[in-house]
């Protein structure tokens, strides 16, 4: 029977590399080969495709004060980002009219692309992409897409969702994402906003409550307040109050007076200040 001889680490170290190079090569070749089918389906150039794409991450890095904006290409991300697009270019499509998106269709555009955001951050988008007001301003397809990317980031930015959004009362968010988008239809339908709005009513009548009481104080309150006083603060006949002395001694000696809150210290007597001091052995008394 043969015995063949155990490999070497550097044996097993030059297996393992040869095997992750095949793979690897193989990986990133079927990859490749498919962000570009599907890439092609929309566009005649794939290089302008992908510069297409850099030039969107590096704007809306750029908008969100990135220091050092950059994108690495991952096939991972790049395929995320031609899935989305397509899905946004087809919801442009039906929506639009005569190649252009109205402001009044925007929100109607985003639930069709499958997000719901609120109205402020469609707006501050606009603004930011188009650098114009954004009332009542038509939107081109290259526009509408941007912005929507612009609120929902593609991965190759480096950002989450949770950090470019923030959640609201009216339109609540889950790391980021839409809650609207979370929810079945069934439970959007039947979600009623009224206990959130009796709570927010409830809070702000009581603090209303509380500013009137502490402007104009109850009558009955200030008396109960006077009679307190009084008892805690007895006054002599001539109308001075009497301060009140404790009668522990302070560890120096001396009285604590709590009404003025000062330390009196002790005289000492005569009969000490004239006592001879002790003389000490081995010195001479001059």
């Amino acid at each position: 029977i043969f015995n063949h001889p155990k490999p070497t680490k550097a044996q097993m170290r030059a297996a393992a590399i040869t095997i992750q190079r095949y793979f690897r090569g193989w990986f990133v070749r079927k990859s490749l080969k498919t962000v570009k089918e599907r890439a092609l389906k929309r566009t005649f150039s794939f290089n302008k495709f992908i510069k297409s794409y850099q030039d969107l991450v590096y704007r809306i890095q750029k908008r969100y004060n990135i220091e050092h904006p950059h994108t690495a290409l991952q096939f991972h991300e790049l395929q995320e980002y031609v899935d989305r697009l397509f899905k946004y270019e087809i919801a442009f499509g039906k929506i639009a009219e005569s190649g252009t998106l109205r402001y009044e269709d925007i929100l109607k555009y985003f639930a069709e692309c499958g997000h719901h955001p609120s109205e402020k951050e469609v707006d501050d988008a606009i603004a930011m992409v188009t650098k114009d007001s954004p009332k009542g301003r038509n939107l081109t397809k290259s526009e509408a897409v941007e912005v929507v990317f612009q609120i929902y980031i593609p991965k190759g930015t480096g950002l989450t969702l949770a950090d470019v959004r923030k959640s609201t009362w009216m339109n609540p968010l889950i790391d980021g994402q839409d809650v609207k988008k979370i929810l079945s239809k069934k439970d959007l339908k039947f979600t009623s906003l009224d206990k959130v709005l009796n709570l927010v009513a409830d809070s702000q009548t009581d603090r209303n409550e509380v500013k009137e009481l502490l402007r104009a104080p109850d009558p009955q309150i200030m008396n109960v307040v006077e009679k307190t006083q009084e008892e805690l603060n007895p006054q002599r006949k001539d109308g001075k109050q009497k301060p009140r002395q404790s009668s522990a001694k302070s560890p120096g000696g001396g009285n604590f007076i709590l009404a003025r809150g000062q330390y009196q210290p002790v005289k000492p007597s005569e009969s000490k200040q004239n006592k001879k001091r002790r003389p000490v052995s081995g010195r001479t008394q001059k």
